[in-house]
């Protein structure tokens, strides 16, 4: 939180100006009383990079200096992510109809 506030007040936002009450007033409306801003922050980066924005595009709007971060903190291998390499890469290897391999035609 310290990083937050850090970043927040370097541009003018304390905890008594108004901008700073927009996401409390948010998250109440919604129903997420328990909602900080840093779970949100988690919640995009992981979900940038499940939905394969490009990892610069993501660093950039997260605000980390380099990749590897966004990487190390919001990578996550998930079982859908798994199934979704592996279809890839059977899809790249399998023969395609009307074909051979050419292990076969030796």
């Amino acid at each position: 939180m310290a990083m937050l506030a850090e970043i927040l007040a370097s541009r003018g936002i304390t905890a008594t100006t108004p901008d700073a009450l927009v996401f409390v007033v948010a998250r109440t409306a919604a129903g997420f009383t328990e909602l900080n801003f840093r779970d949100l922050k988690h919640t995009t980066g992981t979900a940038l990079l499940d939905e394969g924005v490009n990892i610069k595009i993501a660093q950039a709007r997260l605000g980390h200096a380099n990749p590897r971060t966004t990487l190390a903190v919001y990578a996550q291998a998930t079982a859908e992510a798994d199934r979704e390499a592996a279809n890839r890469l059977g899809e790249r290897f399998r023969p395609k109809a009307g074909r051979t391999s050419r292990s076969s035609t030796r």
